[in-house]
């Protein structure tokens, strides 16, 4: 049997992990191990204490040895820790996540939860006291005249570090019964193919997101400035002593007759489209908006994570998104950047603008910020991107696929049309416009083609009527446009016999009414997807039912107990743990057979029964597969030679030299250069490139 050593560590630093990340925090000089757990196999757990010695050197041989595998909860802060404080010249290739091995089998990300939720035994369960002790012994305290210690340790609370030492040991022993646990459904999720992805992970998080430091400073410093002068504006309007206090500003409001229940964005907003609203109150409003926008802080997180070396590290979080696979963002969250709104027609054209932003922002002259664009917050918030920018002498080469998920679920669901499209090089937002306005392909208009972008990003995943009005929403459209437009072309026809009502409609009941309208457009149009929710529905009912796999297109469902696989196109599977086929009331459709199993509520965060239905089902494929081209197009560019130093959604962020270095079209190759799985797929992809990152 093949050594398998199992650790954890508990740790002391000055440095907050939580905001500075653990490549800062693993590095920092006041960082060190304070105890490490280990067990061989199935061996007892053995805790060694490295504050009353130093760990024997057999440990640290066993840690390096090639021919033992080391397992730990999140092992990258394990290796980072032992690399930096014991000095360990710490291999990926020889460890274990068995926290990736738990998301991929979509459970949480903690370790207590995920005990729970797979029924370890209780005398291996995490202690419920960690947080409490972590608390206590893992970061410095401010000393009081009763207890003078800057710092809790063996010697002051010789009680608690005896607990301590126990739920470190409790760590590994719970590890370790998840991992007996869920190895054995390993291969469905955990393929040869995804172990080698995590080591491409682990190796761009380390190498890291090269950042202009000049312009963190200068960000974080005109931000600063910017706030103190807003406040100051509010101040003399208002005379509050504290202008910044919410309970002040509303008490001050409502003394002008404006009486709001928050100050949060979406009251402001609304507050601020009344036309009687007094000039002083619409004046401190407008400030008070300016003054809240949290982007400008992003400054401050880029400033909290990089390290010395001017390189921002583990900004991204292999399985993040659980049952599809994606990447998440962790720190400054480069999946959730804001866009610029220094916007332009072509990419050469944002760069112009964006490097004028940059230049005045690092001269630090609000009076030049005001003048030149339409808010000083404007500038910063669109410059927050270009803090991710190559040295002298490298620059970034960003491709990103083209509609992907239009891409696959065409693909998948085997409409000619849709692949069609895209082997023709047309736009499937204005093919779909020629359906809803009824005009020819030439013919579409910029206008339509907006209207037309939700509903072909959201219809192919089941959305009705009102869930496409919500959808289009979160795109800035407002569906109710198209039913009163002023230009007759944005009309979308209704059915005759929703007018017949002797009151008007409402904003909400238009948008209603247009979203149902151009939901049976889609359907219609791209029937072939509709047919293939069917598919899936029967399939994995079937799968539940029956024994063996049970295909619906290019996907299969197979049920392992306790798990509902459906086995994706590249080999790998998405999991659904204990499934369920249930009948549950709906408020329009009456009693509904519906597949349902144990998750996380994106919403409420918590470990429930979750509920799901074809349209859902298809989507979470859509996007797993949507995924997996992007990670063979990383596995591509990495072996042509790229140094990729980040990836956001469906791109690829490249650095080369700027002389000499590998083109973009090259990059282009390498994304869109065809798995084997994938055969037949009109992928595309567009690129460019630059000194420093932008949204095109």
């Amino acid at each position: 049997m093949a050594v398998k050593l199992h650790i954890d560590l508990e740790t002391f630093s000055k440095v907050n992990l939580r905001t500075r990340g653990v490549y800062v925090y693993a590095a920092d000089p006041s960082t060190e191990i304070m105890m490490a757990a280990v067990a061989y196999n199935d061996k007892e757990t053995v805790l060694f204490d490295c504050t009353r010695e130093p760990p024997p050197l057999w440990l640290c041989n066993d840690l390096v040895d090639p021919d033992i595998e080391k397992l730990a909860f999140n092992a990258t802060f394990e290796m980072q820790l032992l690399a930096n404080c014991w000095g360990l010249d710490i291999q990926d290739s020889q460890w274990t996540d068995v926290m990736v091995l738990a998301k991929s089998l979509s459970f949480p990300g903690g370790l207590g939860q995920v005990g729970a939720c797979v029924g370890i035994p209780l005398d291996t369960q995490k202690l419920t006291s960690g947080k409490a002790l972590i608390k206590k012994f893992c970061g410095p305290k401010v000393g009081t005249q009763s207890k003078p210690h800057v710092r809790s340790t063996r010697a002051t609370d010789p009680e608690a570090w005896a607990e301590f030492c126990t739920y470190c040991i409790q760590d590994v022993n719970a590890e370790r019964e998840i991992y007996k646990k869920l190895l054995p459904f390993s291969p469905e999720t955990h393929p040869a193919s995804e172990r080698s992805l995590w080591l491409l992970d682990q190796h761009i998080n380390e190498t890291g997101m090269p950042v202009d430091v000049d312009l963190i400073d200068a960000g974080i410093e005109v931000y600063k400035n910017h706030t103190k002068s807003l406040l100051a504006g509010i101040k003399s309007i208002t005379g509050l002593d504290n202008p910044n206090s919410v309970v002040q500003l509303q008490s001050w409001l409502q003394s002008k007759g404006v009486t709001l229940k928050s100050l949060t964005k979406a009251v402001m907003r609304d507050c601020l489209l009344r036309p009687d609203l007094p000039s002083a109150v619409r004046n401190v409003l407008l400030l008070r908006q300016e003054a809240s926008k949290v982007s400008p802080k992003k400054f401050q997180a880029f400033k909290q994570r990089s390290s010395g070396d001017a390189r921002l590290r583990g900004s991204f979080q292999f399985y993040g998104a659980a049952r599809t696979g994606r990447w998440t963002g962790g720190g400054v969250q480069p999946h959730n950047l804001v866009s610029p709104t220094l916007g332009g027609r072509t990419v050469e054209e944002i760069q112009i603008r964006l490097s004028a932003a940059i230049k005045a922002v690092k001269h630090r002259d609000l009076e030049i910020l005001d003048l030149m664009y339409p808010s000083v917050t404007d500038a910063l918030i669109s410059t927050i991107r270009c803090v991710i920018a190559a040295p002298a002498g490298k620059s970034l080469r960003v491709a990103d696929l083209s509609s992907v998920e239009t891409v696959v679920i065409g693909w998948l669901s085997g409409s000619k049309r849709i692949t069609d499209l895209f082997r023709t090089g047309r736009d499937a937002y204005k093919d779909y416009a020629t359906e809803v306005f009824s005009v020819e392909y030439s013919e579409v208009t910029k206008d339509q083609r907006k209207f037309c972008k939700p509903p072909v990003l959201g219809c192919g995943f089941g959305l009705g009527g009102e869930g496409l009005m919500n959808y289009a929403h979160g795109f800035g459209v407002d569906l109710s446009e198209l039913y009163e437009g002023e230009k007759d072309e944005w009309r979308v026809p209704i059915d005759p016999k929703s007018d017949t009502r002797d009151r008007e409609y409402t904003r909400d009941e238009k948008a209603m009414a247009v979203g149902k309208r151009l939901v049976d457009v889609y359907r219609s149009a791209y029937p072939e997807v509709p047919k293939w929710w069917n598919e899936l529905r029967i399939a994995a009912f079937s799968a539940m039912g029956g024994e063996g796999a049970w295909e619906a297109g290019l996907v299969s469902y197979e049920y392992c107990k306790p798990f509902l696989f459906c086995r994706l196109p590249s080999g790998r599977s998405l999991s659904y743990f204990s499934p369920k086929i249930e009948t549950v009331v709906h408020p329009k459709f009456g009693s509904v057979r519906n597949l349902t199993y144990e998750g996380v509520d994106q919403f409420t965060r918590k470990w429930t029964r979750l509920a799901t239905h074809p349209g859902k089902m298809a989507e979470n494929i859509v996007q797993a597969v949507a995924r997996d081209l992007l990670a063979a197009g990383m596995q591509n560019s990495r072996a042509a030679g790229f140094e990729i130093v980040g990836h956001v959604h469906d791109e690829i962020i490249a650095m080369t030299d700027t002389d000499g270095g590998s083109e973009i079209a090259e990059l282009i190759d390498c994304m869109t250069e065809l798995p084997p799985w994938a055969k037949g797929m009109p992928l595309g992809a567009t690129g460019w490139e630059g000194a420093f990152y932008l949204k095109d």
